[in-house]
């Protein structure tokens, strides 16, 4: 049994704001909030500065909230005495001490971090544990396990292991439509990440298939959710352009990015990445301007959020030498394009099949 923080006893009770800390009372929590209130923000989606809505954490200790790197700096006098280094063993041995459902919403939210900031071996960690944790708790069949099973099979896909993403993906996929049905908002979910994985492998028609089943899906239910269909539209334009669509793939992407705006909480990433597709259409229809334009807002996006050091700024930095290659500027694409490598490497490693890709290409 957990012992309390202020004096030791044993005790079940946890502080009602971070569901973390054990505390056998009122009076013990009382005591021990001068130390603790800075780091009792486990939970929260806004800035601890400001109040911002956001979802990044601090990069040492995974717990509290900020909104940009400006907010940080502001914070770090009074929040470096409780910065603790959070890595994933500290992570997973904090959840193992939590009743099965909290543990997974501890897990479940961290390794959402660390996929945000492209740190896939830590997310893995925490999304194989809070795996193992479900299927302990709920059985082989509950929808947690399915969800953990999907969560995975995305970071496989961002890793670049797309066969194994692909069986990860069918998996949850068939758990989903057992669990819910084949017209489930969940179903349609699923069925995208499956597509973006047939779409990097070369199955492009079967992945427009699943695009579009997705888009029937959500296009029945009312109020649908914004970020879903933002997504499918992205989805279906990324299988038009890989099949040379230009025209029919640009106003898909035009109305992922004006539902991504719309989106209170939306991940920058994604914005970015609806971005960058559009500014692709405008470079093969040799719309330059629009299409420079484009990529320095989806760099932009990100920056706000993450700061420059992102793979979604390298793809847009290799993007942008595109359209300068295409201008029959190849010194300064070269430039810009070993830029976008340095970043890869930095982001996603050397062994990734983009850094692999753009090092051939650049360097």
């Amino acid at each position: 049994m957990p012992a309390c923080t202020a004096c030791g006893k044993p005790t079940q009770a946890r502080c009602g704001g971070c569901q973390l800390s054990p505390y056998c009372g009122k009076d013990c929590q009382s005591q021990d909030w001068a130390a603790h209130k800075s780091i009792c923000r486990i939970g929260a989606k806004q800035c601890a500065v400001c109040g911002k809505p956001s979802t990044m954490k601090c990069s040492r200790c995974r717990v509290v909230t900020y909104c940009d790197r400006e907010c940080v700096k502001a914070d770090w006098p009074e929040h470096s005495e409780a910065c603790v280094v959070m890595d994933p063993p500290s992570i997973v041995a904090r959840a193992r001490g939590m009743p099965p459902n909290d543990a997974h919403d501890c897990l479940w939210e961290e390794a959402k971090s660390f996929r945000k900031l492209a740190k896939y071996d830590d997310a893995l960690v925490l999304f194989e544990e809070a795996l193992d944790i479900n299927r302990a708790a709920h059985g082989e069949g509950s929808y947690k396990v399915a969800q953990c099973i999907n969560a995975i099979g995305g970071v496989y896909y961002e890793q670049g292991r797309f066969q194994e993403a692909l069986a990860k993906d069918e998996a949850a996929c068939a758990m989903v439509e057992r669990l819910f049905g084949p017209q489930s908002a969940l179903v349609a979910q699923a069925l995208m990440g499956l597509a973006a994985v047939r779409n990097e492998l070369g199955d492009v028609s079967v992945a427009l298939e699943l695009e579009l089943r997705a888009f029937a899906i959500l296009s029945a239910i009312p109020g649908a959710d914004l970020d879903s269909v933002a997504n499918v539209f992205n989805g279906i334009g990324v299988a038009f352009l890989k099949q040379d669509m230009v025209k029919d793939a640009l106003p898909y992407f035009e109305k992922a990015i004006s539902l991504w705006q719309c989106v209170p909480d939306v991940d920058p990433s994604r914005l970015s990445m609806a971005m960058q597709n559009l500014a692709r259409c405008y470079r093969q229809m040799e719309r330059f301007d629009d299409a420079m334009a484009l990529y320095n807002d989806a760099i932009a996006a990100v920056q706000q959020m993450y700061g420059m050091v992102h793979h979604q700024v390298a793809c847009a930095l290799d993007g942008m030498a595109d359209v300068l290659v295409a201008q029959g500027k190849p010194n300064a694409a070269v430039a810009l394009g070993a830029e976008a490598f340095v970043l890869f490497e930095e982001t996603l490693g050397p062994a990734h099949p983009r850094s692999v890709a753009v090092r051939s290409k650049w360097v």
